[in-house]
C-alpha cells in the first residue's frame, strides 16, 4: 500500500500482523513467526485463548 512511516509506533493506514501459522517457528527479512512480541500481549492473547486455546498456550510457552 506504499506505507511510509513518519513516527514510530504512530498512526497507519493499515497493519496486519501474523501472530501465527500453525506451529510454523521462521524468521525472514518480511516475516518472522510467531509473532515475536505476542506472548507479551494480553489484547492477542485473551481473545486467542477464547478461539484457539491450543495456539495461545504453545506462543505463551516460547518465553
Amino acid at each position: 500500500m506504499g506505507r511510509v512511516r513518519h513516527e514510530v509506533w504512530g498512526p497507519r493506514l493499515i497493519d496486519v500482523d501474523i501472530i501465527a501459522y500453525e506451529r510454523i517457528e521462521m524468521q525472514t527479512g518480511r516475516l518472522t513467526l510467531p509473532h515475536p512480541h505476542a506472548h507479551a500481549r494480553d489484547f492477542v492473547l485473551v481473545p486467542l485463548r477464547e478461539i484457539s486455546p491450543e495456539t495461545a498456550e504453545w506462543i505463551a510457552a516460547r518465553v
